[in-house]
């Protein structure tokens, strides 16, 4: 996601009200593809974080064509 992309979400809020619009920000589509194994290094609080966006991206379902 560039500056390009982040203009367009910035001026789509302001049209739309920010109590309309929320963002998730993923670094995966879990609907798709489970999460990948975490690296041993990784934060304590990172898988925590993946489970709540991936119980969030189930608001989103998918339209298979």
């Amino acid at each position: 996601m560039g500056d390009t992309a982040v203009e367009e979400l910035f001026v789509l809020t302001g049209m739309l009200g920010m109590d309309k619009v929320s963002v998730l920000i993923s670094p995966r589509d879990f609907r798709f593809r489970p999460a990948l194994p975490l690296h041993p290094d990784a934060p304590a609080w990172v898988a925590g974080l993946h489970r709540r966006i991936a119980l969030n991206l189930q608001k989103f379902p998918l339209e298979l064509k």
